[in-house]
């Protein structure tokens, strides 16, 4: 009887491939997972970024316009008179880049702060910028609302600004004195314009020399 050869077949062809295949999937889908992240973190940097500087813009319209509103006297407590006024005094402060203005014809009780109609320019380059609105609140307070925006973003901030009884002129000068006031030596009085001197008294000066910008009320 003849014997005849075993020969054993090699039954796993090819299963070198398929566990790189595996891998190579499992390789790209955490590289898709990780750039993915990555841009959402990117979006989420940016977003945050726009949210801030909306919020700076928001922050600095306000200062501005509480610089405005509160070195301003008014007669009378109505939006009227604090355009009038407010305008009055950007205008004598060659301030062009914005105004206040009425809706008499709407609302007689609101008014907006822009641009004639934009937004006003913070930074050009950073496309930062603010507008305002104002309403009376009651008979005693202005609501000012602020919005700043940066690109797509905007944040608003409000304040309330009361009318009240200024306070005393006395503290618009230098020096104050209930009775009299004597200098020795040589004594000056200097202010934020050395050409301008003004007392508001009933005054005697003895012993000047010079005396420029004077006058009395």
């Amino acid at each position: 009887m003849k014997a005849e050869k075993y020969t054993s077949k090699n039954t796993r062809k090819g299963i070198a491939l398929i566990v790189s295949m595996i891998f190579l999937a499992i390789f790209a889908s955490l590289t898709v997972a990780m750039l993915t992240m990555s841009s959402t973190n990117v979006r989420i940097a940016d977003n945050h970024r726009q949210s801030s500087r909306a919020f700076e813009s928001a922050d600095s319209g306000l200062e501005v316009v509480r610089y405005w509103l509160g070195g301003m006297d008014v007669d009378a407590k109505d939006l009227t008179t604090v355009v009038d006024n407010l305008n009055s005094s950007l205008t004598s402060a060659n301030i062009t880049n914005f105004a206040a203005v009425g809706d008499s014809y709407y609302d007689p009780n609101y008014l907006t702060i822009d641009d004639s109609g934009s937004a006003v320019s913070l930074n050009s380059q950073t496309n930062q910028a603010f507008s305002a609105t104002a309403s009376m609140l009651d008979a005693d307070t202005l609501q000012v609302d602020v919005t700043g925006t940066n690109g797509t973003l905007s944040r608003t901030l409000r304040a309330n600004f009361n009318f009240a009884v200024r306070a005393n002129t006395v503290f618009d000068y230098g020096v104050a004195t209930r009775g009299a006031l004597h200098m020795v030596g040589q004594s000056e009085i200097s202010g934020t314009d050395p050409n301008v001197l003004r007392i508001d008294a009933g005054v005697y000066i003895e012993g000047i020399d010079e005396l420029d910008g004077l006058s009395f009320s």
